[in-house]
């Protein structure tokens, strides 16, 4: 067999595994902030292919979980997920092995101080930590390394351009089937207006937080029935319940840790 056949093969094999669903092309907007060679693989989430880790010599893999306001869900005419047994969806890498920093490198034009986000993300993480009973992701350390959707060993939080087309947040997840989850970064969109609360017009910043980290502990979105759990697909304004984790969610944590 040749190398080019062998490679091509590797390439439909990895697209196998990571396809969540035969019918993953959706008509949404497609961010800015996802990679044009990544493949969507799953409404809103992308694989966006493989990259060398430094810290365990391999390739791992890299997905790219999109979170839209509630106005931008799917047209009438895109099927609904068929009801489930359990809300919770793995990303399907193991977990976290060790604890590693993180950082917020900006707050953009959020008008919240760069404190009190990572306050609210040190509380995101202290949420699933609890569910899980584990220690899963390390301290903040401060870092200028913004976010990236390329693996570079760094886990960045900021506030920027999330891509447009209704998005909220953008979380990129590094790891693999055979490794651990090494890296994660966020880019939350400072298009919008945030506040620690919420309100009529504002997105709660600890809720959508709360979601993010759920991606960077390793679980995906859930079926679109499944509209109480943190990581639901999709978040409003003034809404503050997925502060708190439902129970898909606690059962996705403790299924992974």
């Amino acid at each position: 067999m040749s190398r080019i056949t062998r490679s091509l093969l590797a390439s439909i094999s990895c697209l196998i595994v990571f396809s969540h669903s035969a019918t993953a092309q959706s008509p949404r907007i497609r961010p800015s902030t996802v990679p044009a060679n990544a493949v969507e693989i799953a409404p809103d989430v992308y694989y966006m292919g493989k990259s060398f880790d430094p810290q365990s010599r391999q390739m791992v893999d890299g997905l790219a979980f999109v979170h839209r306001a509630l106005s931008r869900q799917p047209k009438p005419n895109v099927a609904a997920a068929a009801k489930v047994k359990a809300c919770y969806k793995l990303i399907g890498f193991p977990g976290w092995q060790s604890r590693e920093s993180w950082s917020v490198t900006s707050a953009g034009a959020s008008d919240i101080s760069l404190p009190n986000l990572v306050g609210e993300v040190e509380s995101a993480i202290q949420a699933w930590e609890s569910a899980a009973g584990a220690d899963i992701i390390g301290d903040y350390i401060p870092s200028a390394v913004p976010p990236s959707s390329t693996a570079n060993g760094v886990n960045s939080i900021a506030f920027g351009n999330a891509g447009g087309g209704g998005t909220v947040a953008v979380t990129y997840v590094w790891g693999s089937r055979r490794t651990a989850i090494f890296e994660f970064d966020q880019i939350y969109g400072d298009n919008w207006d945030w506040t620690l609360g919420g309100s009529a017009n504002t997105f709660d910043f600890l809720s959508v937080a709360t979601h993010e980290i759920g991606h960077a502990v390793g679980l995906d979105h859930p079926g679109n029935t499944c509209t109480l759990e943190t990581m639901y697909a999709y978040v409003d304004f003034g809404q503050t319940h997925q502060r708190t984790l439902n129970d898909g969610d606690i059962a996705g944590i403790n299924a992974l840790y």
